[in-house]
């Protein structure tokens, strides 16, 4: 073997998390040519480069590095010769024995094409190609808690030496950023592609000015603005583990995490990193990171990134009695919020995706019907055959709902060609007043005057047993965006205690296969429910924050201080009109702080009148009952016109916080389980 210029070469490590790059040279090993190592030619090489169990960068025998000196700008490839037994070092020599180049010191960059221009005059800065860098694939499926998996491919990530005489040490031009989205909300996600570009619209894969003593990119330009890193096939980024990021969770991610890897050129991202998730029906969600810096030889993780798919602007939309349609805003949307804020980025690729809306019940002020199961196609609220139309319009996407004029309430869904519902809204046709409150403890804020859903605010002493129950409004399990009917007319047998109501469409939380969003957002009329003795959670984890309240405190008695001090924030999954969400634990609580505890009233009024500290002015808060998620169909209503129960923002450890009002004239703070089905008052949103 003729061994001319020969150049031993090891390299840096490629990616890590908080280690510096290895600088040790390992020299081959004296016997490859006993082990019968194969010499690889001088033409047609590629790039395989890869990283063993510890890091350290594996040559393959189609490596070649471009070399370049002063005196020799345009340089020349050099192909491997020899390697190490473990690769981690290799012998390279020119691909014709006449291009070896001359000059101290010499710069080689790797993989060979990606060296553009050599070296620009005496100054050791030399331009290097980066539009290959996504050739090197997306990785996936490895421990969370794993640095970087071995088989990371790192064929497309530039590397640059310099050497005085024919050691040379690489070091990695690139980092790594680890990408975590998670499909929390179990709608069947899978990715199909990750596209990453500079938040500033920089070049991103382009062509960098890389100052070769040091081993730093000093500059970028190109127009390739962003790097498609696409998996040989679509990945779920479902868990089906525990799906809660707070700190009051009984459980955190943990292993079930999916980790996605992308190569990126090591500078700082001043105004961050742009991402997008492709899945394989070509929907595309986008995030933008913080500020942040990709470090040679170093892995950036980024943070759980919750991906909400949602629709519209809100989940109620609200209308005036005489009323006769109402436009919903039903644009598809995500947001990667961890406290599930409506971030309002739009679902490119989704258009078409909504082919058909239908009415899921409606129920008009007053209504006698006892089986709620069938009242969709009564044509009360919403006229009965109506079509509801689905329009774009400056990039927003609408349905026509028409009105019959009716105060009442309805639940329309919008679904895809397959009949399954996308999302669902809640119409409801009525009239609302504000509230003004003024208290110690949860300052100056506005309340609406009755409960959401509630078509009359007349209390017993106004209107007849027949009527009063349009005074109550809906239902909701704590956390879910949409409501349930409650039966309006009396004719149903009622006791202190328990009412017979057909909850028809009741179903039993068993499995992950229900307790789960997706399954609520797909079925928004079924209420759920377990037999276990004291009913249930509807969700089979915690997440805490779904109706809005941040979290910090992890004991019991700090949770309940700190959801009198700190205030909440509308979700994707607030129930409340436009403008408006759910009250928050102080503002309930300060009625009852400035009211005291006992009262007086419910005989008379199925309710109670709190002074809301404004001008003398009171607000009617009706013993409206509760549902109860041990029973399944009759007798599940309890203590209706007896006690009143009314949801807050904010959830403890496994129980949420409420308010609650009972038939022996006391209120006080209390919590239950999240499948019971309780009031809900709203909150008017300020600057």
């Amino acid at each position: 073997m003729r061994r001319l210029d020969m150049i031993m070469a090891s390299l840096a490590v490629a990616g890590c998390t908080g280690l510096e790059p290895d600088a040790t040279v390992s020299r081959p090993s004296d016997d490859l040519a006993a082990e019968g190592y194969e010499i690889v030619g001088k033409t047609g090489f590629a790039t395989k480069t890869g990283l063993d169990d510890r890091l350290k960068v594996v040559w393959d025998a189609g490596d070649a590095i471009k070399v370049m000196s002063a005196d020799n700008l345009t340089g020349a490839v050099y192909c491997i010769t020899e390697l190490s037994s473990d690769g981690t070092a290799a012998i390279f020599a020119p691909e014709a024995p006449d291009d070896a180049v001359a000059g101290v010191p010499r710069y080689a960059v790797y993989p060979a094409s990606a060296s553009g221009r050599a070296i620009v005059g005496d100054s050791p800065v030399a331009e290097v190609d980066f539009s290959a860098l996504d050739a090197s694939g997306l990785v996936y499926g490895y421990a969370e808690d794993t640095v970087l998996p071995e088989d990371a491919d790192v064929s497309g990530v530039p590397m640059v030496a310099c050497a005085e005489g024919n050691i040379f040490d690489f070091k990695s031009l690139c980092g790594a950023v680890q990408i975590r989205p998670y499909d929390y909300q179990t709608t069947g996600i899978e990715l199909a592609a990750i596209r990453i570009g500079a938040a500033d619209g920089s070049a991103l894969g382009g062509t960098a000015t890389v100052d070769m003593r040091e081993g730093r990119i000093t500059a970028m330009a190109g127009d390739k603005t962003h790097l498609q890193y696409v998996l040989d096939n679509p990945v779920s980024i479902e868990t089906g583990g525990w799906t809660s990021w707070s700190v009051n969770s009984a459980s955190t991610f943990g292993n079930n995490a999916r980790c996605f890897l992308v190569w990126l050129p090591a500078m700082d991202y001043a105004e961050g990193l742009e991402v997008t998730l492709v899945d394989s029906d070509g929907m595309e969600y986008s995030f933008v990171t913080e500020s942040l810096t990709v470090r040679p030889a170093a892995v950036t993780r980024l943070p759980y990134m919750p991906l909400t798919v949602y629709y519209g602007t809100a989940n109620c939309v609200r209308a005036e009695p005489g009323t006769t349609s109402v436009r919903v805003d039903v644009t598809p949307y995500c947001s990667f919020s961890e406290s599930f804020e409506p971030d309002g980025i739009p679902v490119k690729g989704a258009s078409g995706a909504i082919a058909g809306v239908s009415v899921v019940w409606q129920q008009e002020h007053g209504c006698p019907e006892t089986d709620l199961s069938a009242s969709s196609g009564r044509g009360t609220v919403i006229p009965a055959g109506a079509s509801i139309p689905v329009s774009e319009e400056d990039g927003h996407t609408y349905i026509d709902v028409p009105l019959t004029g009716t105060a009442g309430n309805a639940v329309v869904a919008i679904k895809d060609s397959d009949g399954t519902v996308l999302w669902s809204f809640h119409i409801w046709v009525g009239e609302v007043e504000d509230v003004g409150c003024s208290n110690p403890d949860g300052g100056d804020y506005v309340l609406m005057d009755r409960n959401l859903g509630a078509t009359s605010v007349l209390d017993r002493s106004q209107c007849t047993e027949e009527t009063i129950r349009n005074s109550f409004g809906l239902f909701y399990q704590w956390g879910r965006k949409d409501p349930f009917p409650r039966v309006l007319s009396r004719s149903a047998r009622v006791t202190s205690y328990r009412a017979e109501n057909a909850f028809t469409n009741s179903v039993t939380r068993d499995d992950r296969t229900i307790g789960n969003i997706g399954y609520t957002v797909r079925n928004p009329e079924k209420r759920i429910w377990l037999d276990n003795g004291s009913g249930c959670n509807w969700l089979m984890s915690y997440i805490n924050e779904l109706w809005g309240f941040p979290y910090s405190a992890t004991d019991p008695d700090r949770i309940v201080a700190e959801n009198m001090t700190v205030s909440g924030v509308k979700t994707v999954y607030d129930p409340c009109p436009e403008g408006y969400r759910i009250a928050d634990l102080k503002h309930l609580y300060g009625l009852l702080s400035l009211n005291g505890s006992s009262l007086s009233g419910r005989d008379t009024y199925y309710g109670y009148y709190f002074r809301t500290g404004d001008s003398g002015s009171e607000v009617f808060f009706p013993a409206a009952g509760y549902v109860s998620s041990r029973f399944e169909d009759a007798t599940a209503l309890c203590y209706e016109t007896y006690w009143g129960l009314y949801w807050t923002s904010a959830s403890g450890l496994s129980n949420t916080h409420l308010f609650r009002i009972d038939g022996q004239q006391y209120a006080q703070i209390g919590n239950d389980l999240r499948g019971q089905m309780l009031s809900v008052r709203c909150l008017k949103m300020t600057e």
